[in-house]
């Protein structure tokens, strides 16, 4: 009896390992060796669209490095292709598996209930009587429950990314009237208020090349809180624009705001014991589709059915999931905030050009 348990379980363990193995193959691209090393793993210039906003241009680095741009390109279409893959292949797999996963369920039943007794029927007048307290309360309860965390969940995801872009977007179009601003400072505060700028915008956007938003290196950055001691500076100065440095103090206390913004939605996660939650939920709406289809004459005669149901109930799960992960990692995968695009020339103030356009 226990080797008979054993040996179904083994496959069904291949649903688990599949997603493992798929999750972590998009692990190990998320944060590729040559992108960790900065600004200098980078050549040439690269420019990012976020969504709902221009395409804005901004160098991260002199020159770029063919197998490192064939590197970053690879990484995106693995990514990419797991998590496409993934329902898929698990909905595959939970058709193949479907009756070693069954008989693995009635086994298990059988030694957990404890019975001295088996029934002649194939478990046909057992399930009768047990199918109306399941589809009744137990099930509508799971169901709505289900789909109340599915829905908040994908919704705040959803908002999460869109403060993110927003924020983005924000932050370099106010970097630029910020720029615009500094043009008309005298020197040498004009130079040094310009590499300022430009050294925040390049931190931010070496983050985004990361595939991730540091909050503490956000934080830790000076170049904001000494671009308004400059500008404290210069505001003692005889020949300082008055009007103009209003302004400038204006963009930089907007960039701060939105720097805030960004750094808050993207800490903003949901806790881990809420994904085990609708882990548990997905799984009881598995348990109760093997409850109400253990009956043997019902495997013999509707075999094939009831693995296209099992494989559609298992692909959907997958599926879930799988956007789910998507949507909690805003600077890769499919929906992403960030995406971007190697460029062969350009300028440091394309972006600036393309925004007054």
């Amino acid at each position: 009896m226990l080797l008979s348990m054993l040996r179904p379980a083994a496959g069904c363990c291949l649903y688990l390992q599949l997603l493992v193995l798929s999750f972590s193959c998009v692990e190990s691209f998320l944060t590729p060796s040559h992108l960790q090393n900065g600004l200098n793993g980078f050549s040439g210039l690269r420019y990012f669209h976020i969504t709902g906003a221009p395409r804005l241009t901004v160098p991260l680095s002199e020159s770029i490095d063919a197998n490192r741009e064939r590197a970053t390109l690879s990484r995106i279409v693995v990514e990419d292709f797991a998590l496409l893959i993934t329902p898929a292949a698990m909905a595959g797999i939970a058709f193949s598996q479907y009756k070693d996963t069954s008989v693995a369920f009635h086994n298990f039943v059988e030694v957990a209930s404890q019975n001295t007794w088996s029934p002649v029927d194939g478990g046909a007048y057992l399930t009768d009587l047990i199918t109306p307290a399941l589809n009744g309360p137990v099930t509508t309860v799971i169901s709505i429950l289900f789909a109340t965390l599915v829905s908040m969940t994908v919704s705040n995801l959803l908002t999460r990314q869109n403060t993110m872009a927003r924020a983005l977007a924000e932050i370099i179009d106010d970097a630029r009237r910020t720029e615009i601003h500094i043009e008309n400072f005298p020197e040498p505060f004009r130079s040094r208020a310009d590499s300022l700028v430009d050294s925040f915008v390049r931190g931010v956007f070496e983050d985004a090349a990361q595939k991730k938003i540091c909050p503490v290196s956000l934080r830790s950055r000076q170049e904001l809180g000494s671009l308004l001691k400059l500008l404290n500076q210069l505001s003692l100065e005889p020949n300082a624009p008055g009007m103009i440095l209003g302004e400038a103090y204006a963009a930089v206390n907007r960039i701060i705001d939105h720097r805030s913004n960004l750094i808050a939605a993207y800490q903003t996660r949901f806790p881990i014991w809420h994904y085990g939650n609708l882990a548990i939920l997905a799984l009881a709406i598995c348990v109760i589709f093997l409850m109400l289809t253990d009956k043997s004459a019902l495997l013999f005669l509707g075999g094939f059915q009831l693995r296209m149901c099992w494989s559609m109930l298992i692909g959907t799960f997958a599926m879930l999931a799988v956007v789910i992960y998507d949507l909690n990692t805003p600077l890769s995968g499919v929906f992403k905030i960030v995406e971007s695009t190697n460029m062969n020339s350009a300028t440091r103030k394309t972006y600036g050009n393309i925004l007054e356009d």
